[in-house]
């Protein structure tokens, strides 16, 4: 799985999943509603952490909306993507685009390495002038620390 996170600007990003080559998902996104760049960085955190947890992420890409559901039992992580036409999240309006099983490897290391990549385009000003919401790199900077710690005893 891949991830991108591109041309960050007027507090949208664009998004991509491929997997094995295959596009997933191609949107822009925006920090309205949800601040969906920063809640990752959290979610990811968490799911290195922990043993067993369920969270999710949602992006908002005006008016629909994506769904990232992670749910790890030790070393086992499922990513459930689930598309929503609009924010009310009536019954029966979603639909599931993308699943995938793996680890930490396979799963948070492609959003982290986008992340960084996102990160290394920008000073943490411009990234929060570009983004238009609170971005903290100090964030991602102990998120970094924590996988490159786990990786040397892997």
């Amino acid at each position: 799985m891949k991830i991108y996170f591109e041309n960050l600007q007027f507090g949208t990003v664009d998004f991509r999943v491929e997997d094995n080559y295959e596009m997933i998902i191609d949107i822009w996104f925006s920090h309205i509603a949800y601040n969906s760049l920063k809640d990752l960085v959290g979610v990811l955190r968490q799911l290195v952490l922990s043993q067993k947890c369920e969270i999710k992420v949602i992006f908002f890409a005006e008016p629909t909306e994506f769904e990232f559901i992670f749910h790890k039992n030790r070393d086992i992580l499922n990513l459930n993507i689930f598309f929503f036409h609009d924010s009310r999240r009536v019954m029966g309006s979603s639909r599931h685009i993308f699943h995938i099983i793996g680890d930490i490897e396979t799963i948070c290391l492609p959003f982290w390495r986008a992340l960084r990549s996102l990160q290394s385009k920008y000073s943490e000003e411009e990234f929060n002038e570009l983004w238009r919401s609170d971005f903290s790199y100090k964030e991602l900077d102990d998120l970094t620390a924590m996988i490159k710690t786990r990786k040397q005893f892997s």
